[in-house]
């Protein structure tokens, strides 16, 4: 027994590393030989209540997680794990292709196009004195209700700073306005959404992406998690009666964490939302909603706003080993969308939580081939999920070299981990529906604490601080062709990507990544730009 709790341990550590930490470095092979040992302990065990317990044993022994985690996370993914990837039929390879340790994703589709793609049109530059209006953007506030002032800082759990922790030291007590080891603490939480209240000029719009309770993922309910984002839909409600707030849900706004089978058997959380996010949307974009998570509706005469559930696509996502080809039907609707706006001359912008980069397979490469297809009708994409200030480019399927989009990936007001509280405003072009301008705003967060008095500040305004001519795509690829040659403009640039919290040296690898992070829409154009030699 001991001997197979220690293979089992190996074994399990390894597929947990591939399934919950992509691009973990785990290779193709170690996942799918983890993976092997695992389903044969699991096909040689009988019922439920024993693969729970050997996974926590497993979970602990192997040190996966804090015993505590272990025994709360186990018994609530234990079940799910037992229906798709250890159910019958399911492989290794498309498992540990699921989780990106594998080249081969169990995504193999493609979507196709009711109509040719029409004669690019280059968009116009807006003058620079043509009238314009501001737009909101937050993402990942990751709320913590239970976040204790002066509680421990550091502990064995992912996420600390609550009464449960005990209190704190020297250096290690958690202050008023939060901590880089927390989640985003009621006080912070409270001060930003006061601020944003009282700008002198208020936002037309608010984006909001997703991803608003804490990262305690292995505890909570059902109910848990619908109180948790029912209190943010409320907050944001009451802090802005005025503005319209266009919402996206995230990975984390579900329970368990990442888990979107679907429909109609995450209707409990989409009927549930509706019940306060009804007031933001049409009476078509609910039931779209209520079906598969994703809506889209007019915003004003000319601009069309997409809502879309990428959720459905994350790595972490095991429902899609049962059906991975247009999930909830969504990629077939979005074209719909898409074609009918270019029919009608409106112009689109796109929101969701995670990036089509952050999906595998045809999932994000497909969503990048509707993004060249309907080039000239999607004139914003919008994103958040990473906590990092991010951009993300765009190019023609057919000239490489042409920039088509950029997405705007919004920073995090949750401090979680490592990050101070950020927000986004973008200037948009009132005739065009272009973004002119996006300025991000930062709290330092070690200063709040000290002092007692947070502020949010310009930290950069993209066109003044990078130099640009302008916010066009291609402006945003020649500033990545800046970066790989301007050692100042990328530490700049890395730095922002940061919050400003130091984050030590980046090397040649670290630099290469980075502006291939940058630079590629999708995982294999990532993977290809990691392979090349520069």
């Amino acid at each position: 027994m001991q001997k197979l709790i220690a293979t089992l341990c190996l074994s399990g550590f390894l597929l947990v590393s591939a399934i919950r930490s992509p691009f973990s470095g785990v290779t193709c092979d170690a996942c799918k030989a983890a993976f092997k040992v695992v389903k044969l302990a699991v096909d040689n065990n009988v019922g439920e209540e024993e693969f729970i317990r050997i996974a926590v044993e497993v979970c602990i022994v192997a040190k996966i997680q804090d015993p505590t985690v272990c025994r709360g996370i186990v018994p609530l993914m234990g079940p799910e794990l037992l229906t798709t990837i250890f159910s019958k039929g399911v492989t290794a390879e498309q498992v540990c292709g699921l989780a990106k340790a594998c080249p081969t994703h169990p995504s193999n589709w493609t979507v196709t196009f009711p109509k040719p793609k029409p004669p690019h049109v280059p968009p116009v530059r807006p003058n620079a004195t043509s009238p314009r209006y501001q737009v909101l953007h937050l993402s990942d506030i990751h709320f913590d209700p239970l976040y204790t002032v002066g509680s421990l800082t550091k502990c064995p759990d992912p996420l600390c700073c609550r009464e449960s922790d005990g209190p704190g030291g020297n250096g290690t007590s958690a202050g008023l306005w939060g901590d880089f080891n927390c989640d985003t603490s009621p006080a912070m939480l409270q001060f930003s959404l006061k601020y944003l209240a009282s700008l002198p000029e208020q936002p037309q719009y608010l984006l909001w992406t997703g991803d608003n309770p804490p990262h305690d993922v292995w505890r909570g309910s059902r109910d848990e998690a619908i109180g948790r984002l029912r209190n943010v839909s409320q907050l944001l409600a009451a802090a802005f009666p005025g503005m319209r707030v266009l919402p996206a849900l995230g990975n984390h706004d579900t329970f368990p964490v990442d888990s979107f089978p679907l429909p109609p058997a995450n209707s409990w959380i989409y009927s549930a939302v509706l019940e306060d996010w009804a007031q933001w949307l049409t009476p078509d974009a609910q039931t779209t909603f209520a079906y598969g998570g994703y809506y889209q509706m007019l915003l004003h005469k000319g601009l069309r706003l997409v809502s879309l559930n990428t959720n459905y696509c994350d790595g972490s996502n095991f429902w899609l080993l049962f059906n991975s080809t247009d999930p909830a039907g969504m990629y077939t609707w979005f074209i719909n969308v898409l074609q009918a706006a270019e029919d009608a001359g409106e112009k689109v912008w796109v929101i969701a939580h995670e990036t089509p980069g952050d999906c595998g397979g045809a999932l994000g490469e497909n969503l990048n081939r509707i993004v060249d297809r309907y080039e000239d009708t999607i004139v914003g994409q919008f994103y958040g999920h990473h906590h990092n200030d991010q951009f993300l480019m765009f190019y023609s399927l057919e000239n490489a070299t042409r920039a088509t989009s950029i997405a705007y990936v919004s920073p995090s007001i949750t401090t979680f981990s490592n990050k101070n509280p950020q927000y986004r405003v973008y200037d948009v072009d009132v005739a065009s529906s272009q973004v002119v301008e996006s300025s991000t705003y930062n709290v330092d967060l070690l200063q709040a604490n000290a002092n007692n008095a947070p502020e949010f500040y310009l930290e950069y305004a993209a066109s003044i601080d990078y130099q640009m001519e302008g916010l066009l795509p291609e402006d945003w690829a020649q500033l990545i062709t800046r970066l790989q040659s301007n050692v100042t403009l990328f530490n700049q640039c890395y730095s922002y990507f940061n919050s400003e919290v130091p984050s030590g040296p980046c090397d040649a690898q670290c630099r290469k990544g980075f502006i291939c992070s940058l630079n590629a829409a999708t995982a294999p154009l990532y993977a290809a730009c990691m392979a090349q030699s520069h």
